[in-house]
């Protein structure tokens, strides 16, 4: 699941998230949305937190990845948000693509 594919589909996801939220940087409306899609639900208080941290967290990363010259994956189509936290919002959308709850219906 982490093929150049599933990568494009996170790209794509992300893209959506920005559309329907608004390209306002508003991470809480982007967690709401990006839950919904992905799981039918919005996420508990606990899973708002952890992915918060997730933020925090690897936008550190990814800005070292990018003044290291490496290229980030961002939001298809191009948007006017933060490129890092563009960066950011597809790698989650990527993880919750991956994850069990998506991939399996109970």
């Amino acid at each position: 699941m982490n093929s150049g594919l599933v990568l494009k589909w996170g790209q794509a996801f992300a893209g959506r998230v920005l559309r329907e939220t608004g390209q306002t940087g508003d991470r809480d409306a982007w967690i709401a949305s990006a839950f919904r899609l992905a799981y039918g639900r919005q996420p508990d208080a606990g899973e708002r937190e952890a992915v918060k941290s997730f933020f925090d967290r690897h936008r550190a990363i990814l800005a070292e990845h990018a003044a290291g010259g490496k290229k980030l994956a961002l939001p298809e189509p191009a948007s006017a948000v933060d490129p890092l936290d563009g960066a950011v919002l597809v790698d989650l959308c990527h993880a919750l693509l991956n994850s069990n709850e998506f991939v399996y219906r109970n």
